[in-house]
Parts: C-alpha cells; sequence; structure tokens
C-alpha cells in the first residue's frame, strides 16, 4: 500500500541499474519535505490556532459572569477570527503550489540530456517493449475534486435550514425559526458530514472517515490503487510519457486553475460570512447584505436549496415584533452561536481541502518522475547502451 509520507513507495528509482546517468538525479526531491507533509504541518498549525481562539473565547465567557455585552463581543471577536482562518489556508494554498511549480520546473530544466535525444524515441518498435512496475495516474489535470465550500457552508448545495419562512416587519416568531435552522445545522455538521465531504471530494459513495482519507487520497489521483502494477511500455506508452514530459506547462496550468477555483470558493466565503449578520445592542435589529445567508439563518423567504450565488443582493429584516417567549437577547446569543458553528465549519473544510490539494500536486510530481524514468529505460533499450551526461 502506497504511503503519503514515505517518498520511497512513490519514486521509481533505478539508480542502481543506470549508474552515473541522469536517472540519479530523478530522486532529487527524496531529502524535500513531500507536498502531504506540508499539508499535515499546516493542519497542525490551524488546529492549534483554532484551540487557541476557542480557549480565549470560554475563558472570556466564563469570566463575563452572565453579562450579556460581554459575551457579545467575545463572540464578535470569534467571528472576525473567520477572516484570519481563511487568510492562513489561502497562504498555505499559495505556498505549497509555489513550491510544486519551483520543483516541476527545476525538474524539467535539469534535463537537457533528454531533451537532446527525445527524437530518438521515435526509433522505440516493438523489439525494445519492457516491463514496470508503476502507476496509473488519474484526476490530475482535469478539474476534480470539485471545491465547494461556498455551497456548504452558506447552505445550497446541502441545505442547511430548509424549514426557512419569510418573516415580515411586524410578525413571525423569529427566535423559534433561528433557533430551529440552528439545531437542525448542529444536528448535520458531525462526523457523519464531514465523511460525507471527504466522500464526494474523491467519488467515494457512503463517506471517507478521516483515519481512511490518506489512503484513499493516494488511490484516487492512481487509478483507484494504492499498489503499484506491472504493465508492459510499449510504443503508446512512450509517446504518452514524451508528450506529457514536453507539455509539462499544461500540467501546471491545470494545477493552477485548481489553486484558483479554490481562491475564489474560500473567498466568496469569507465575503458572506462577513456580511451574514449584524445586530444592534439587545433590539431585534436584523440585516444581510448577502441572501444566501440570510436564507442559511431562516430569516429570509427565499425559496431553499437556491442555486444562485448572490453576494450584492440586500436583505433586511428590522424592527421584529416577537410573538413567543424569545427574548432579543436570547434571538442575539443563537445568532452568535450559529454563526460560531459556521467558523468552526470553515476551518474543518479548510483542512479536507488543504489535504487534496496536496494529494494533487504530490500525484502529478510522481507522474511527472516517473515519465522521466520511463523515457530513460526506453533511451536505453534505444540506443543499446548507457548514456554519458
Amino acid at each position: 500500500m502506497g504511503s503519503l509520507f514515505n517518498i520511497n513507495n512513490v519514486l521509481v528509482t533505478e539508480s542502481s541499474l543506470y549508474a552515473n546517468t541522469a536517472l540519479e538525479e530523478l530522486t532529487e526531491c527524496h531529502y524535500k519535505k513531500s507536498f502531504m507533509s506540508m499539508a499535515y504541518d499546516y493542519i497542525a498549525e490551524s488546529t492549534t490556532f483554532y484551540y487557541e481562539l476557542n480557549k480565549n473565547f470560554y475563558k472570556t465567557v466564563l469570566e463575563s459572569y452572565g453579562d450579556f455585552y460581554v459575551i457579545n463581543e467575545a463572540f464578535e471577536g470569534f467571528i472576525d477570527k473567520v477572516k484570519e482562518i481563511i487568510k492562513k489556508f489561502l497562504e498555505f494554498i499559495k505556498r505549497v503550489f509555489n513550491e510544486f511549480i519551483a520543483r516541476l520546473n527545476g525538474m524539467f530544466r535539469s534535463e537537457k540530456y533528454l531533451k537532446k535525444h527525445l527524437k530518438d524515441l521515435n526509433k522505440f518498435n516493438s523489439d525494445h517493449e519492457f516491463e514496470y512496475s508503476g502507476y496509473e495516474f488519474t484526476h490530475i489535470r482535469d478539474s476534480k475534486p470539485d471545491v465547494l465550500v461556498y455551497d456548504l457552508v452558506m447552505g445550497s448545495a446541502v441545505p442547511i435550514a430548509s424549514g426557512t419562512v419569510s418573516q415580515s416587519a411586524n410578525g413571525g416568531d423569529l427566535g423559534k425559526n433561528i433557533k430551529d435552522a440552528y439545531d437542525k445545522f448542529k444536528d448535520e455538521l458531525n462526523e457523519d458530514y464531514y465523511d460525507k465531504v471527504r466522500g464526494h471530494l474523491i467519488d467515494a459513495n457512503g463517506g471517507v472517515t478521516a483515519s481512511d482519507f490518506p489512503d484513499e487520497l493516494f488511490a484516487y489521483f492512481r487509478d483507484d490503487s494504492s499498489d503499484r502494477t506491472e504493465f508492459t511500455v510499449d510504443s503508446s506508452r512512450v509517446i504518452k510519457a514524451k508528450t506529457e514530459f514536453e507539455n509539462y506547462q499544461d500540467l501546471r496550468k491545470g494545477i493552477e486553475r485548481s489553486k484558483k477555483d479554490i481562491e475564489r470558493e474560500y473567498e466568496d466565503t469569507r465575503k458572506a460570512l462577513e456580511k451574514v449578520i449584524h445586530v444592534s445592542g439587545k433590539q431585534v435589529d436584523l440585516s444581510t447584505s448577502n441572501r444566501m445567508a440570510a436564507m442559511a439563518l431562516g430569516i429570509d423567504g427565499a425559496e431553499a436549496g437556491e442555486k444562485t450565488r448572490d453576494l450584492d443582493n440586500e436583505v433586511s429584516v428590522k424592527n421584529i415584533q416577537i410573538s413567543g417567549k424569545t427574548s432579543a437577547a436570547e434571538i442575539r446569543s443563537t445568532i452568535d452561536l450559529f454563526v460560531k458553528a459556521k467558523v468552526s465549519q470553515v476551518q474543518m473544510l479548510s483542512n479536507i481541502h488543504s489535504q487534496v490539494f496536496s494529494a494533487k500536486l504530490e500525484a502529478a510530481k510522481d507522474e511527472f518522475i516517473q515519465n522521466k524514468t520511463i523515457l530513460y529505460r526506453a533511451l536505453y533499450k534505444v540506443l543499446g547502451k548507457q548514456q554519458k551526461l
């Protein structure tokens, strides 16, 4: 089974067969930290940051002695940190992407010998075929995996407040509607929820647990196999490896599109959460400049499950006359808890997406190295002798 942390289980090393050739350089990344290791370093840092944030929040609440205004300020301080959580995540995505590009460019530039002799590979025929133990790489150049963080957080992909009802300026039990939406959200936001998210990202029906995710990710980008398979390198395989090697910039562009998709999704989510709700003291004076955000909190009449991403449409719910027993302070507290839970959701989703993106980079790098290995062996077969650089 492949391991995301053991680079020797990923790279195909043949320097013992081809000493003093460029194949020795195929393992130039073995001493560098893998992209998955970078992801887990980020997750550890992100988790520590979030735990500290929670610890400081609960410390303030405990020391407030129930003072509404102090607790309210603690919530506001916590919710403001969503911007920092997303900022840290996007900084990681940029950092790991730049590291990938630097390694990819470096590996290609260093292959002067291989590039010089690519035409010799046109002589490869059935007499030169050989067996090779490697991987069939998949999903590297397409738009998968999907990144639906905005829809997940704001509620259109998986409606989290399907019981939304229209609120008028002078009626409706706003407190009950928001509390019902929050209770529904809490019930859904459990470990099974994140299992389903992981499963969706890699087309796995029934979900994937956190402990199984690393191995499942490894296999996802390798045609659902965790182990190398033996295959015959014929002329079509050589042409494929040669084409992918020469067009490595296409690989770079595909990865960059995935990076931009992630950045757009998280930036839209950040903007929506910043606008999600504003209140004034203990009065029920609620407003939001994001219709999807209002819908998720159960205070908008828009149809649940609406797919339109609308960051600008104004929604206003002001001076609500509360029917029932819910006080304005209780409504505000429920809203604060609701948004706090969404901050936690963003943090968890960013950790998952950091793993997926890094696993894709790891597979893309390994495919490039495997192609080089195949091409060198094919050249050796064609030329009939070991070539010096």
